[in-house]
């Protein structure tokens, strides 16, 4: 068994016997992933709400899933090699190797109750550049390849996200309207933010039991950036595609600093 835990994360107590324990009743599977705790120790509002926003989307996908995540992920040594490890060169390394399991009928489990504290702190700029360079824009190249599009439909890319991303896009509409029609422009920023607020209302609950009134009124705006950012990356990949642009590479993500 291969274990991978990411630089700024903190595994719980009694973690690694409870991977060991389901790789012993579990002989069927070849993978387990984990998931953030609900206690972000980053100070600052942001790095607590978008922390919390990763630890609140892999709660609700507890189950089988068709991906892989490194953050806290555990996998068969033998699956591993079987799959080539990790892709090189690939800004979702991790979600591309669960891609090549799902493919070759392996089974992966995420188990909400394997959890560790992220360290990570962020500020607006590394949000939006880890949200859209290293999250959205290669998730959404697999979305758009016929031959992973099915096991990259998880986690952030499923229907509630693709819904809060149009919202965003409405709500970042109404912003553009602002110089020339202010009050129209307004109106519709206003409302877009409102019905992505009602969209997660789920997870601004979980903000406001966290991190109090103030957070969860704050909450909205870094939604609003996380999938404005989504949006974009699916944008910039679908044109990719239209006008056969060769895919910029990048160095990965784990490589250089853990993006989530």
């Amino acid at each position: 068994m291969i274990l991978f835990v990411d630089a700024d994360v903190v595994l719980h107590a009694g973690g690694r016997e409870r991977i060991e324990r389901f790789f012993e009743t579990h002989p069927d599977h070849a993978a387990l992933i984990g998931s953030y705790d609900d206690a972000p120790p980053a100070p600052g509002a942001l790095s607590r709400i978008r922390n919390l926003l990763h630890h609140h989307t892999h709660q609700r996908a507890g189950g089988d899933v068709t991906s892989f995540w490194g953050g806290i992920g555990a996998i068969r040594r033998a699956d591993f090699v079987a799959g080539g490890g990790f892709p090189p060169g690939h800004l979702l390394e991790d979600v591309a190797l669960g891609v090549t399991l799902a493919r070759a009928g392996r089974r992966v489990r995420l188990d909400p109750d394997l959890q560790g504290a992220h360290l990570k702190r962020w500020t607006l700029r590394s949000m939006a550049r880890a949200d859209l360079i290293y999250r959205a824009l290669p998730w959404s190249r697999m979305l758009l390849d016929p031959e992973a599009k099915d096991a990259a439909t998880v986690l952030s890319a499923n229907r509630d996200g693709k819904v809060s991303v149009v919202l965003s896009g409405g709500a970042g509409l109404g912003v553009i309207m602002l110089p020339l029609m202010p009050m129209a422009g307004g109106a519709i920023a206003l409302a877009g933010l409102a019905a992505l607020a009602m969209q997660n209302r789920g997870f601004l609950c979980l903000v406001r039991r966290r991190l109090g009134g103030k957070a969860a009124l704050q909450a909205p705006l870094v939604l609003w950036v996380h999938f404005c950012c989504a949006g974009a990356g699916y944008a910039i990949a679908w044109l990719e595609r239209l006008m056969q642009i060769p895919k910029v590479r990048a160095l990965s993500p784990r490589s250089r600093h853990p993006s989530d």
